[in-house]
C-alpha cells in the first residue's frame, strides 16, 4: 500500500492523503468444512501494478484507513470471463457512470474493468465508519460468487465515531454459499437458457463468518480483556437477512451502514439486511468465551451440524505479561498399540491454559494437561495441544501417532446345513485392521480332523470366500487375519452336509396356501425341505437352511406366516426338486375415506395345479384375492373392484365383490394371469389398516421369460400395457431389458415412450421415459423392477408397428 501526502505549496493548498491499492478479480477454490470443493471468485492485493503476487481471498482483502485517510484510489485488474466493478454502497465514486446494456437495463452501478482488461475507481473524502465494498457488475452473481469485502476508517485514532471510543476493532463477515450455484457457473451452466438461469432459487448449504464455517476446534477469535471496549464491524454479504447474537452479553448498537445511529442502544442482536453493515460495542465485564452466532440459525455445513454461522469470542483477564509458547516432546515418529497415548511437552510461563484436540477422531478441543491420555482412532492420529496467555494469544504444536488397532475377523454366516449334493458354498464377513490377506481353512468333523480345503482372500472391510471339498457331515470353517505387527483375530463357521440316502427324482412338486399356511405336495416318498426366507429369490446356498428331514407330502409349514416372503425345494439323497416354489404376501393398501385406494400389483410367480403343472390362470378365489376386499352389499358404487387388460394391451376388464359374490363385465375378468398386472381399487367407504394378499406358484428358471407382446400405439392414443415383473426378486430397467420394448426418441418428453409404477405399493405413481439412450426419471425408484408390483407402459402416439415381445432375462 502506498501512502501519498503531496502539498502543492504554489497554490497555497495541501493535497489530503491518499491511499493507493492494487486489487485483482479472480478464480479461486475454497474447500468447505464437509470437504466439498467449491470456485468462487475473489479480490487480491498485489504489491504493485503488474505483479500477482497476492492472495485470492474471500472476503476479499480488508481496507483499513486510519484517521488521516481522505481519498482512496484501487487499480483493478480483472482476470474473470466477465466484466467487473467496485461500488461502496454509502460512499459516492467521483469517476465513473452506470453500464447499461442495449435495451436501457443497468448491468452495472458504475464504469468496469472488462475481463482481461483494468479500470481505476477513486473515493474522495472516505467518511469513517464501517462499509462494505463489492462488484458493481452483475451483482446477484458476482456477490455470491464471492467479490466483496470491508472497508474500514476510524474517526480519530481511538475513536470509532464521534463519541464512540474503542480498544480495539474486529470485523465479522456474514455470508453463505449455494454450492449448485458455483457449480453452475464453474460448468458454464449459469445464465439465460441454460441450467440455472437466476439466484431466485438460492438455496445455501454452507453458512460462514469471515469466510469459515465452524467445526469442532476451530481457536476462538481474542477480543482482548475484561472490560476493553471491542467494536464488532458486522458485515452481511449474504443474499439473506442475517441477525448477529452474542450469547449471554450485550452489546451497544452505535452505527449502521457507515453512520452512528441516533441513538445508541444495548442490545443481545441486530439485524442486518444483504450488502448492510452494523457497529457494535462489546465491553465484556469478566473472562470468559462467549458464542457469536446468526439467530437465524444457519449453523450447519452442508449435512453437517453444529457448525456454521458460529465462532467463539475470547476474552482474557489481564494484558498478558509475555507470549504463549507450546511444544509437545513425544518421540516422533509414534506407533502405539493402545487406544489411548499420553502426550508430554513444555510451554513457557505465561502460557496460561492448555486444550488439546485429535483432528481424526473429530477435532473437539478439551482442557489439558501434561502427561494426559489422549484418546486415539485406528491409523493415524494428529494430535494438537494449544496453549493461550491470559490475553488468549493461542500457540500450538502437532504430533503425529499412529493406532495399531487389534485386528477383528467376523464370519457374517449363521452356522446352516447344505444338502448332501452341495459341496462348496460361499461365505462372507467383515473385517477391520488386517493387514494383507485373510487366511480360510477347512476341516472336516472337527478343527484337529483333515483339511480339506485352504485359500485366502484380500482383507477387506467386506469379504466373500468359496469354500470347496465340503465332506459329508460337519464342516469347521476357519477365517483368520492379522495387523501389522502380527496380532491375529479367528472366527469359526460350521457347515453341515447331509449325508445322502437313496436318489430318486423328485417329481410333481406343487404348492398351494390353506389357512393361511403353506402346504407342500409332491408325488415321491420320504424327503428333506429347504427353504430360503430371503424377500427376494437366492441362488446362494448359504441363504437356504433345512427346515425338516425324512418328511412325505403333504406337508405343512406352521412357520410360514412368520416371513414376507419364502422359498422351498425338496431334495433326496443328491438330487433336489428341479424347480423352487414359493410364496410372496404384498399389502394391499385400503381407501383414506376420500379417494379410491389403487393397488398395482402382480403375481411373480408360474402358477402350479395341484400335480405341479403350469396353468395359465388361476380363478381369483383360487388366489384368495376377496380376502383384501370389502364384501359390500348394496350398490356397485359402493364396491370395491378389481381390474385388467385381455389381452396385454387390450380391453380392460372389471369384476367388483358385494353379497359374497364377483359381479363383472366378462367372464375372464376374475382369472388371475400370472404375467399381467391388476388393479385393485378400494372404494372410499373402506378404510382401515392394509390387507395381505400372498400369491403362491412356481419359481421360474428358465433364462429368459417372455412377459407378452407390448402392443404399439394406434397413431391416435397412448397405448397402455399392463404388466408384471416376472421373477421373485428385483432388477434395474436396463437388467430387465425395459428399453428393448420402447422407442428410443430423441427430442421433447411428450414424444417419448414412458413406464409407470407405484412407490410403494398403493403410493405415489413416479414415471420414467425413455430417450437418447438414457433414462429420465422424477424418482430414483421410478427404474426399479420388483416383484409382486404392477407397470403400464404407455406407447407414444408416434410410435406404430408391429407387437414386440418384452423378454426378460433372469436375474439369479
Amino acid at each position: 500500500m502506498l501512502i501519498l501526502g503531496v502539498c502543492l505549496v504554489a497554490a497555497g493548498t495541501c493535497q489530503a492523503a491518499l491511499t493507493e491499492l492494487y486489487f485483482r478479480a479472480a478464480t479461486v477454490t475454497n474447500t468447505m468444512a464437509d470437504g466439498r470443493t467449491v470456485l468462487m471468485w475473489g479480490f487480491a492485493q498485489d504489491s504493485g501494478p503488474g505483479s500477482q503476487d497476492g492472495a485470492v481471498t474471500v472476503p476479499g482483502p480488508a481496507i483499513a484507513l486510519d484517521a488521516g485517510a481522505q481519498d482512496l484510489l484501487i487499480h483493478l485488474t480483472n482476470e474473470l470471463p466477465e466484466p467487473v466493478s467496485i461500488v461502496v454502497p454509502g460512499l459516492a465514486s467521483s469517476i465513473g457512470d452506470p453500464v447499461r446494456n442495449g435495451d436501457g437495463r443497468a448491468r452495472s452501478f458504475t464504469h468496469e474493468a472488462a475481463p482481461g482488461g483494468g479500470a481505476d475507481f477513486l473515493w474522495t473524502n472516505v467518511q469513517a465508519g464501517t462499509h462494505v465494498y463489492h462488484s458493481g457488475s452483475h451483482p446477484a452473481l458476482q456477490v455470491q460468487m464471492g467479490l466483496y469485502g470491508a472497508l474500514t476508517k476510524l474517526e480519530t485514532a481511538d475513536g470509532a465515531y464521534p463519541g464512540v471510543p474503542i480498544d480495539q476493532d474486529i470485523t465479522l463477515f456474514f455470508s453463505e454459499i449455494d454450492p449448485d450455484l458455483h457449480d453452475a457457473v464453474a460448468s458454464n451452466d449459469y445464465g439465460p437458457g441454460l441450467g440455472v438461469t437466476s439466484t431466485l432459487k438460492y438455496a445455501p448449504r454452507y453458512f460462514m463468518i469471515n469466510g469459515v464455517s465452524y467445526t469442532n476446534g476451530l481457536p476462538p477469535i481474542h477480543v482482548g480483556i475484561a472490560g476493553s471496549r471491542v467494536l464488532l464491524r458486522m458485515i452481511n454479504a449474504g443474499i439473506d437477512y442475517h441477525i448477529p447474537m452474542i450469547n449471554d452479553a450485550l452489546f451497544t448498537l452505535v452505527a449502521e451502514n457507515g453512520q452512528p445511529v441516533a441513538y445508541p442502544r444495548d442490545t443481545y442482536a441486530t439485524t442486518i439486511a444483504p450488502l448492510n453493515t452494523a457497529d457494535g460495542v462489546f465491553t465484556p465485564a469478566a473472562s470468559n468465551v462467549y458464542a457469536l452466532f446468526d439467530r437465524r440459525l444457519g449453523l450447519y455445513n452442508g449435512a453437517n451440524e453444529p457448525g456454521g454461522m458460529l465462532r467463539h469470542l475470547l476474552v482474557a483477564s489481564a494484558p498478558p505479561p509475555g507470549p504463549a509458547f507450546v511444544d509437545i516432546t513425544n518421540a516422533a515418529p509414534q506407533s502405539v498399540l493402545t487406544a489411548s497415548v499420553d502426550i508430554f511437552g513444555t510451554n513457557s510461563i505465561y502460557t496460561a491454559a492448555l486444550w488439546v484436540s485429535n483432528a481424526a477422531a473429530g477435532g473437539v478441543a478439551a482442557a489439558f494437561a501434561w502427561g494426559d491420555p489422549v484418546a486415539l482412532v485406528p491409523g493415524l492420529n494428529t494430535i494438537a495441544v494449544y496453549g493461550s496467555n491470559i490475553a488468549g494469544d493461542v500457540a500450538s504444536d502437532t504430533h503425529d501417532v499412529t493406532y495399531i488397532a487389534p485386528p477383528f475377523v467376523d464370519i457374517t454366516n449363521a452356522d446352516f446345513v447344505v444338502a448332501s449334493g452341495v459341496s462348496s458354498v460361499t461365505i462372507g464377513g467383515t473385517s477391520l485392521y488386517c493387514a494383507g490377506s485373510l487366511v480360510y481353512e477347512c476341516y472336516s468333523n472337527s478343527i484337529a480332523g483333515i483339511m480339506t480345503d485352504s485359500g485366502s482372500v484380500p482383507a477387506a472391510a467386506s469379504w466373500q470366500a468359496t469354500i470347496s471339498n465340503l465332506v459329508y457331515g460337519l464342516n469347521v470353517i476357519t477365517v483368520a487375519g492379522t495387523n501389522s505387527v502380527g496380532a491375529e483375530s479367528v472366527d469359526t463357521l460350521l457347515v453341515t452336509r447331509l449325508t445322502p440316502v437313496n436318489p430318486y427324482d423328485v417329481e410333481q412338486f406343487s404348492i398351494n396356501m390353506d389357512g393361511g399356511v403353506i402346504n407342500l405336495t409332491w408325488s415321491n416318498g420320504t424327503v428333506g425341505v429347504l427353504a430360503c426366507t430371503n424377500r427376494y429369490f437366492s441362488s446362494n446356498a448359504a441363504d437356504w437352511l433345512v427346515l425338516a428331514q425324512g418328511v412325505t407330502s403333504p406337508w405343512t409349514d406352521l412357520e410360514s406366516t412368520n416371513y414376507p416372503a419364502v422359498y422351498y425345494l425338496i431334495a433326496s439323497g443328491p438330487y433336489t426338486s428341479a424347480y423352487a416354489v414359493g410364496a410372496y404376501t404384498m399389502k394391499i393398501r385400503q381407501s383414506d375415506g376420500v379417494t379410491f385406494g389403487e393397488n398395482w400389483v402382480s403375481c411373480p410367480f408360474d402358477l402350479l395345479d395341484a400335480s405341479g403343472n403350469t396353468v395359465a390362470f388361476k380363478s381369483f378365489d383360487e388366489i384368495g384375492v376377496a380376502a383384501c376386499l370389502t364384501d359390500q352389499a348394496g350398490f356397485l358404487n359402493q364396491r370395491d373392484r378389481v381390474q385388467a387388460q385381455e389381452p396385454i394391451g387390450g380391453n380392460t376388464f372389471t369384476a367388483s365383490r358385494g353379497s359374497n359374490t364377483w359381479f363383472m363385465d366378462s367372464p375372464i375378468a376374475t382369472n388371475w394371469y400370472a404375467n399381467k398386472m391388476y388393479s385393485i381399487l378400494v372404494n372410499p367407504l373402506h378404510t382401515g389398516p392394509d390387507k395381505p394378499l400372498t400369491f403362491v406358484g412356481k419359481v421360474r428358471n428358465d433364462p429368459a421369460h417372455t412377459v407378452g407382446g407390448i402392443v404399439q400405439s394406434d397413431g391416435v392414443t397412448f397405448r397402455e400395457n399392463w404388466v408384471a415383473y416376472p421373477y421373485p426378486y428385483e432388477a434395474s430397467f436396463d437388467q430387465g431389458a425395459v428399453a428393448s420394448v420402447l422407442t428410443d426418441q430423441a427430442g421433447f418428453l411428450i414424444n417419448r415412450d414412458r413406464v409407470q409404477s407405484q412407490e410403494p405399493v398403493g403410493g405415489n405413481t413416479f414415471t420414467a421415459s425413455r430417450g437418447l439412450g438414457a433414462w429420465f426419471y422424477d424418482d430414483a425408484s421410478a427404474t426399479n423392477l420388483q416383484a409382486g408390483k404392477g407397470y403400464i407402459i404407455y406407447i407414444n402416439p408416434l410410435h406404430t408397428g408391429a407387437t414386440t415381445n418384452w423378454n426378460v432375462p433372469k436375474p439369479y
